[in-house]
């Protein structure tokens, strides 16, 4: 498949369908992959991986970073699988930036305002407030 990656995995070459961010600002001090989601947090920025989309946001551009709750409960017609039902581990954060960057296999794009509802760990939070100017209101 073309803009896939291949990578090894236990020794099989594999296909990765992450869209590669190149040149991340900053130090990494956390990385995170489970299943379909690759979250890195540097000094400077929050990469944010899914499957055939990227975003990468500086620390600086976020506005807010405040835990969600959906107006709707979301529901599914049979239930799910345990993996499908729980993709990643985290509880669900909503995430205001003034300017993020979308990498998609159709190229790069700027944004200057979103909103993005994204499941967060607590080491994660953890990482983003020590290296962002946000305030922690425990």
């Amino acid at each position: 498949m073309k803009g896939n990656r291949l990578h090894e995995k236990d020794g099989i070459a594999v296909r990765s369908s992450f869209v590669r961010v190149r040149d991340i600002a900053g130090e990494v001090k956390f990385c995170h992959v489970l299943r379909d989601v690759r979250t890195t947090v540097t000094t400077e920025e929050l990469v944010i991986q899914r499957p055939h989309v990227s975003f990468r946001i500086p620390l600086a551009n976020i506005v807010s970073l405040v835990p969600y709750t959906p107006d709707v409960p979301l529901t599914s017609p049979a239930p799910l699988p345990l993996p499908a039902a729980i993709p990643f581990a985290g509880s669900p954060y909503r995430i205001t930036v003034a300017g993020l960057t979308v990498y998609t296999r159709s190229g790069k794009r700027d944004w200057t305002r979103a909103d993005l509802v994204v499941p967060l760990s607590r080491v994660l939070l953890e990482q983003l407030a020590r290296y962002s100017r946000l305030t922690v209101f425990r």
